[in-house]
Order: C-alpha cells, then structure tokens, then sequence
C-alpha cells in the first residue's frame, strides 16, 4: 500500500467522522432536545463505526449475502443500543432506545439524502473540462 493511500484513507476518516458527529449531534438535539459535546459524539461514531465492522468480519465474511439482511439488522441493532447507553441528556441520564431508535431513523435518512445527491451529482451533473 502507498503512503498516499493511507494518508488519503486516514484524511477521508477524519472527515467522515467529524461530519458524522455533527450529523449525530443535529439528530439528537432533534429527537432529544439537547446537543451532546462534539467529542461525544465523535467518540460514539468511532465506536458505532468499530461495531459494525466487527459485525460485518464475523458475519458477512462467512456467510456472505446469505445472511446480508442479519448483518443490516444486528448492525442497526447495535448502533441503537450504544446511543441509547452513551447519549446522556443533561438531567435525565441516558436516553433511552425508543430516543436512540429515532435518531437512528434520522441518521439513516439522512445518509439516504446525502446518497442520493452524490448519485445525482454523478449521473446526472458534467463534470467540467
């Protein structure tokens, strides 16, 4: 692997991460009225994104699209369950999964959103000479 790669890879990372934590953020303060601290939220993306990689290399390498739709359920799954124990709202204490499952909803449609620009932009926008 070229060190440009891997510098390329580390600075995408960073990015997708801090946007990602912003994103949390605004999802929370909409479904849980109050905003988490920027490093909460970029810590509980950092270890949102670890469990879905660890689910993804312990279930899908095996058993490849056979079991597709359990890793998309485990992995949501356990998305849900860390904002429910890691997001704390200021006087109440931790959020709970009915809280946790609607920022969950939101985030996911806001991937849907993002996506479908970026593919928008790619089939549909030139791009310039």
């Amino acid at each position: 692997m070229h060190v440009g790669n891997i510098v390329g890879q580390l600075i995408g990372a960073i990015v997708g991460g801090a946007i990602g934590a912003l994103l949390l953020q605004y999802a929370t303060k909409w479904a849980a009225k109050f905003k988490p601290p920027f490093t909460t939220a970029l810590l509980l993306v950092g270890i949102s994104w670890a469990a879905g990689v660890a689910i993804d290399y312990s279930v899908v390498i095996p058993l490849i699209a056979e079991w597709f739709g359990v890793m998309i359920l485990a992995s949501a799954a356990a998305q849900i369950y860390l904002y429910a124990i890691l997001l704390k709202h200021p006087e109440t204490g931790p959020i709970g999964y009915l809280k946790a499952f609607q920022i969950f909803l939101i985030l996911t449609a806001m991937g849907a959103v993002i996506g479908l620009l970026v593919l928008v932009r790619l089939l549909f926008i030139p791009w310039s000479h």
